[in-house]
């Protein structure tokens, strides 16, 4: 209930229910603020009932609403208009109605679309009552039947309708015999007949009735279709009938027409083929025909035969089967045969060509393909053939496994690297110029490298070439020990090379080093007898105990040198570097006690963690002992600096800066090389190569400049770099 401000003064149960509030939250609200209707509607319904307040009912109507959890109804509303208490209430009953609308609305739709289908039917439709009067019919059915009118025969009956043709007494006929049908409740087969118009025009229809029972009421169905033109068609096939005959009966080929499943028409050339006579043959019965057909074919036939006679699109016009003669010879033949209309029935046209010889010669040529492939595939290399196009159309056993299947595909489908591709274009362009390739290639497939015997041949018929036969023989594993013998014979040479190197290189430092210990010796013993020379005496003493640390590392050093020579892989792991720098300093210290030393160490990194192992402190001693060794100032300086290497974050620089004789730039050329010419003065040569050679293991590398830049004399900076440990 509302009053006359719009405001809801009181609702029941049902309006609870149907508009999914509750009273409480209706009561004094008004009913366009709750938003059940549109505004739309709310301003339509202010003006329907403006003015009006008197007992008054108005007619029901059918509104949309919203309820409050958003889901639409459709109600049938009703209106009335009460005086209560001196003030004019609007009393609404609704009705939900929603399930009625949606039925309503299917209905509708359905309606239209069989109003739709009826009415744009590309085919003629004629609906009739149970006693056969036309009740109704589409747009086509009056294109077809130009000259009536149909409107005005509405409720006349159809037989009288067909009066208006001048061969009505036919078609009355059969529209009696559909009656028939019709009254015992039996569909009727579709039906060509011709029509002829007052104006003596023919025209031939397809029609096809059925029965409905609609609303339990009995109603047909006439459906009709346009097919003048098929039927012209046919007539001119009638007539060619004969011309057909006689040009069929002069030909090398078999012709027959099948209708029902017996001959109807046979040319001469099938007795030829057959066996039997024209006239065995059509006395057939039905089917009896599958007789000239091999068991193994006989399916398919049948099959055929079906559909062609039905008129379906679904059928094969050409193929081969095997047939039986009457004397039980077989002969292949090709059949062709389609669908036709043979005296106004379906029936099927064939043609069948003897193909026995040809058969034999494909046989033939099998058995030498199966010999050929046989041969082919046993072989245990890789054979292919290319056409002119470079596709590849042949491909044995060994050739797929080598590189998969590749039929039909080019090379640069195949090619799985440019270096590869580059070789086969080379070879295919010299065979279709004529040319034969024979020779050994390198190539490298899925990262492992391979060696092949290449033969790359033109194929030829009558001069011209026609494709490229190409023949790979796998002879890596030759190639692999030809290599290997190779090698070793390198390595051979190269260790005789170095132990010449090494025994040089150790009989010279080992000469220097006892050189020095007999001089030191022989010094100290002319001073034993002068007690004011007894920290002479002390210096040699260092000396010769500096001599044999000298020693025992040269031992040292070739052992490694020869180490590393024999190592294919040497453990790579994290190392912290400052730790090996300083067991570095403490052992050169230790050794040189009597030496002036300063070594100072700048540290500008956190984290130094490096890609090494444990020959990383043999590097920093050779290093070290040089520094000292090379050094004739009183005081030894030596500074360390490490940092991060600017120009790549992934290494550490590492930088042993001395005061020392310093080195030419002659000798930096050559100071981490094994080749060391002529004699040299002294000096640790092994440990400097051995340092760049555990260096190259870790990926790392080592150089020399000059301390004072332009000047060498001034002392030496070795700079080392090492990877960063991930």
């Amino acid at each position: 209930m509302i009053n006359q401000e719009g405001r809801i003064i009181d609702c029941n149960k049902a309006t609870e229910t149907i508009l999914g509030y509750k009273k409480e939250e209706l009561i004094s609200k008004l009913l366009k603020d709750i938003k059940i209707i549109s505004a739309e509607m709310y301003s339509k319904l202010e003006c329907k009932y403006a003015g009006v307040f008197d007992s008054t009912i108005f007619e029901p109507d059918e509104m949309k609403i919203l309820r409050k959890d958003g889901k639409k109804l459709w109600i049938n509303s009703r209106l009335y208009i009460l005086e209560l208490e001196n003030e004019y209430i609007t009393l609404i009953i609704g009705q939900d109605i929603t399930e009625k609308k949606k039925a309503e609305i299917k209905l509708n739709n359905s309606k239209e679309k069989y109003h739709d289908l009826f009415s744009n039917s590309p085919l003629g439709i004629f609906i009739l009552d149970d006693k056969g009067n036309l009740i109704d019919s589409n747009e086509k059915s009056k294109i077809i039947f130009s000259h009536l009118s149909l409107k005005e025969y509405y409720g006349k009956n159809f037989a009288n309708i067909l009066s208006d043709f001048k061969n009505s007494d036919e078609l009355k006929a059969i529209f009696k015999e559909w009656n028939n049908l019709w009254s015992i409740g039996e569909n009727v087969v579709p039906i060509d007949i011709k029509f002829i118009e007052k104006d003596g025009k023919e025209k031939w229809l397809q029609w096809q009735s059925s029965m409905l029972n609609l609303k339990k009421k009995t109603i047909f169905k006439i459906i009709i279709q346009d097919i003048t033109e098929r039927k012209l068609v046919e007539i001119r096939l009638k007539e060619s009938e004969d011309k057909f005959k006689t040009i069929s009966d002069q030909t090398m080929i078999g012709i027959c027409i099948v209708q029902d499943g017996v001959f109807k028409y046979l040319n001469s050339h099938m007795e030829t083929l057959t066996g039997y006579t024209i006239n065995e043959m059509t006395s057939w019965n039905a089917n009896y025909l599958f007789n000239l057909v091999a068991p193994e074919f006989l399916d398919t036939v049948k099959e055929q035969k079906k559909k062609k006679e039905l008129g379906l699109n679904d059928v094969t016009p050409k193929y081969e089967i095997r047939g039986i003669q009457k004397s039980g010879k077989e002969i292949w033949v090709e059949n062709y045969s389609k669908h036709l209309i043979y005296k106004g029935k379906p029936a099927i046209l064939a043609i069948f060509i003897d193909i026995t010889e040809k058969k034999k010669a494909e046989k033939a040529l099998e058995e030498s393909e199966i010999t050929l492939k046989t041969a082919v595939e046993s072989l245990p290399f890789d054979i292919f053939i290319l056409n002119k196009n470079k596709e590849c159309t042949l491909q044995n056993t060994a050739s797929r496994e080598f590189w998969g299947n590749v039929i039909g595909k080019t090379p640069e489908e195949v090619a799985s690297n440019s270096e590869i591709l580059d070789i086969w274009k080379e070879n295919n362009d010299r065979a279709l110029s004529g040319q034969i390739t024979k020779k050994e290639i390198k190539i490298k497939i899925e990262e492992k490298e391979k060696y092949l015997y290449n033969i790359i041949s033109p194929i030829k018929k009558d001069d011209n070439i026609r494709g490229i036969l190409g023949v790979n023989i796998d002879i890596t594993d030759q190639k692999n020990i030809q290599n290997k013998l190779k090698e070793s014979e390198k390595k051979y040479r190269e260790a005789y090379r170095k132990a010449n190197l090494y025994e040089d290189l150790f009989a010279h430092d080992v000469n220097n080093i006892l050189q020095n210990i007999k001089s030191s010796i022989e010094l100290s013993k002319i001073y034993l007898n002068e007690p004011n020379k007894f920290e002479k005496i002390r210096e040699f003493f260092g000396i010769i105990e500096e001599q044999i640390i000298r020693g025992s590392n040269l031992v040292s050093n070739v052992v490694k040198l020869f180490k590393m020579d024999d190592t294919l892989n040497i453990p790579i792991e994290e190392v912290d570097l400052i730790s090996s720098i300083k067991k570095a300093v403490d052992f050169v210290r230790q050794s040189h006690q009597i030496r002036n030393l300063s070594i100072k160490t700048e540290i500008y990194e956190n984290n130094t963690t490096v890609k090494a192992n444990n020959f990383l402190i043999d590097i920093f001693e050779n290093i070290l002992f040089n520094a000292v060794m090379y050094n004739d100032n009183i005081l030894i300086k030596i500074r360390i600096k490490v940092q991060k290497y600017e120009k790549d974050n992934s290494f550490f620089k590492i930088e042993f800066i001395d005061n020392g004789r310093g080195i030419s730039n002659r000798r930096k050329k050559i100071i981490f090389g094994e080749n060391i010419e002529g004699k040299r003065k002294g000096g640790m040569g092994l440990g400097l190569s051995l340092v760049k050679k555990i260096l190259e293991s870790y990926n790392g590398r080592i150089w020399v400049e000059d301390r004072i830049e332009g000047d060498f004399t001034q002392g030496s900076d070795f700079i080392i770099l090492i990877p960063e440990s991930d």
